[in-house]
């Protein structure tokens, strides 16, 4: 199989507002996210947002978000994948950005991206921080997995279904993480992605499943130091690249960084530092 690249965003919180609030991202940040990204010497093939896309918006707010994509997505050959948060509301969302006012349920759903198989899950529960899947999502997810695929499998949520590296923070996570851990268990996929807590974690699931949760672009927050932690306003996204059976995954800054020295590739492979 040839390499996949996809850039994994998630905690976007999109406003509409002027001024933008300091916990959301203005559509210019997610541009920005876009541009860089296709800016890479390979640069992703398709986009993926792990939820809290707009910041508790209204039907208006997701028209916008869906117009603000479909043209970055037109504008930089991408097709951008999203799935709901706790932030994101469902009637809104299915009004607003699929034109489907009336429909209800849970928004999930599988589809081929880039050559990997995506099984886009929804963790969210309106006016609730913690996420929760009811017993049918999880039966589905299961039924899923255990089809035969030659494709390798990227399961996606918005809340980790396991801990992170803030442990007291943990209780916000996906409520069945122990059903979920035991059907990747038995039905492995290449990797987990979720989001949720604004900062990088990876760990894996008992029986290997890696899982990966990434930054929130509209804010990071910063592991603990002082009994606080630090909300910041980073604009950070994660660049993904599968290949030889594994998923590689790479957190990139939207912050200007002082440069102290530029290597080839070729260059890195010998080089010792000095």
């Amino acid at each position: 199989m040839e390499q996949i690249t996809f850039l994994h965003l998630s905690d976007t919180h999109l406003s509409f507002e002027t001024p933008c609030p300091a916990i959301c991202s203005a559509p210019s940040l997610l541009e920005s996210a876009y541009r860089a990204a296709a800016g890479l010497d390979t640069p992703p093939q398709f986009v993926l947002i792990t939820g809290d896309v707009v910041h508790e918006g209204g039907a208006d707010d997701y028209a916008k978000a869906r117009s603000l994509i479909d043209r970055l997505d037109a504008a930089y050959g991408v097709r951008t994948y999203i799935l709901l948060g706790n932030h994101d509301r469902h009637a809104a969302f299915y009004e607003g950005y699929l034109g489907e006012a009336g429909r209800t349920g849970r928004y999930y759903y599988s589809c081929m991206a880039g050559g990997l198989r995506l099984l886009a899950l929804d963790s969210a529960v309106d006016d609730q921080v913690p996420g929760h899947m009811d017993v049918a999502q999880l039966d589905w997810l299961e039924q899923q997995l255990s089809l035969k695929t030659d494709a390798p499998t990227i399961v996606a949520l918005h809340h980790p279904p396991c801990g992170t590296s803030v442990r007291q923070t943990n209780a916000n996570n996906l409520g069945e993480g122990a059903r979920f851990a035991d059907i990747l268990r038995r039905h492995p996929a290449a990797a987990v992605l979720a989001g949720h807590k604004h900062f990088v974690t990876a760990t894996a699931l008992p029986g290997g499943t890696p899982v990966y949760t990434g930054a929130g672009l509209a804010f990071g927050i910063e592991l603990p130091c002082g009994g606080t932690l630090r909300f910041t306003k980073s604009g950070r996204m994660q660049y993904c690249t599968f290949y030889d059976g594994q998923l590689f995954y790479s957190p990139l800054d939207l912050g200007e960084a002082p440069t102290i020295a530029q290597l080839t590739p070729a260059q890195m492979r010998n080089y010792h530092g000095k």
